[in-house]
């Protein structure tokens, strides 16, 4: 008897052999994508300067703390608007820098000076509506510093006190 022989492409181990190293390449072509279209930070190349201002860092926790400083924050239709209010007898100061950190990625992030207006609130305009997701929120002069955390959407209004740490 006379064995049949089949075509080459009617075998399954042919497909299976071939699948294998075009799986891979349809994968790394998918990973080529996303590494292109996504960015997601630079990391700080100057860990040690980095490391040195912690201590500056928690001393301005800290004064944060002495002074008995409390942030409410309400974010309106694209402004953000703060009334800061202080245990102690504190002249306030004529700016404040607000910032908005996000967990993930940090060229998502928000930075603004907030203006003393006259009804002692301070006041600025988003640049946009914040990204979904986890938030660092900071509230922050030379001497002292308020941080928080919140979730965006969600979070239209939070207070902020000195952590406890």
């Amino acid at each position: 008897m006379m064995a049949v022989e089949s075509k080459w492409y009617r075998e399954p181990w042919v497909w299976f052999l071939v699948a294998v190293p075009l799986s891979s390449v349809v994968v790394g072509m998918v990973m080529l994508t996303l590494s292109v279209k996504t960015f997601d930070g630079l990391v700080e190349d100057d860990y040690y300067k980095r490391g040195k201002e912690i201590n500056r860092v928690l001393k301005r926790d800290h004064q944060a703390t002495l002074l008995g400083l409390k942030a409410d924050i309400d974010w309106g239709d694209n402004t953000v608007i703060v009334k800061l209010s202080a245990a102690e007898k504190v002249s306030l100061p004529a700016t404040l820098r607000f910032r908005m950190l996000h967990a993930t990625h940090s060229g998502k992030d928000i930075d603004l000076e907030l203006l003393r207006t006259p009804a002692g609130t301070y006041f600025a305009a988003l640049p946009g509506v914040p990204v979904d997701g986890s938030w660092h929120v900071q509230l922050e002069t030379e001497d002292w510093r308020l941080v928080d955390r919140m979730i965006w959407p969600g979070s239209k209004q939070i207070t902020i006190q000195p952590s406890q740490n």
